[in-house]
Order: C-alpha cells, then sequence, then structure tokens
C-alpha cells in the first residue's frame, strides 16, 4: 500500500478514535439512552465531553439524536446503522479484554 491509498484500519481509527466515542456507542449498542443514562453509565466523562462527544458522532452520522416532544422535553440518542457496524469492534475488545485487560499481568520473556 503506498502513502496516498487510505488504509481502512487508519481510516476507522480516526473515525472513532477519539477517547470516549467507542465508549458511548457500547452503552447506546444496549439501547436508547438519555444524557443522564449515558453519564450514569459514563461516570468518568464530564458533562462538556459527553455532550461534545454525542455531537460528533451525530454529526459523523454513527448516532441519532431525536427530540421528543412533552414536558419536560427529552432527547433520546440512539446508534444509525453505520453506528450499528461497531458491533464486531466491540465485541472483539470485549473478547480481548476479557482475555488480556481483566486478568493479572503475566510476563513474558521471549529468548
Amino acid at each position: 500500500m503506498t502513502k496516498n491509498e487510505m488504509c481502512p484500519i487508519v481510516e476507522t481509527a480516526r473515525l472513532v478514535g477519539r477517547k470516549w466515542d467507542l465508549i458511548v456507542i457500547r452503552y447506546l449498542m444496549d439501547g436508547p439512552k438519555r444524557f443522564a443514562e449515558l453519564k450514569l453509565n459514563i461516570p468518568d466523562i464530564s458533562s462538556k465531553s459527553l455532550s461534545s462527544t454525542l455531537k460528533q458522532l451525530t454529526a459523523m452520522r454513527m448516532i441519532n439524536r431525536t427530540v421528543e416532544s412533552g414536558y419536560p422535553i427529552s432527547v433520546v440518542y440512539t446508534l444509525t446503522k453505520k453506528g450499528m457496524g461497531m458491533s464486531g469492534i466491540i465485541e472483539a475488545m470485549r473478547h480481548w479484554g476479557q482475555k488480556w485487560a481483566l486478568t493479572p499481568t503475566r510476563h513474558h520473556h521471549s529468548r
């Protein structure tokens, strides 16, 4: 592959390479969520970062933002077809994390 050819892995990493993107997508895979529900599921994220992440994911057409009428007005976030396409990546990360990230560190020496 030449420098001018796009690498799908690099382009995917750029698309969702920001800190919170995959985490927000992961929680939306469980179903529609309001802002407060996402904030409860991801306690380490600031409200400002969550708001920014949701706006960016909406602009990238990874999620939908739906305003539900009524009082008070409610905003619900759901994954688009494009966002649901991340399920394989998220599942692979889950398997890798169960095998490697959640197990005690093992030191392997290659000689």
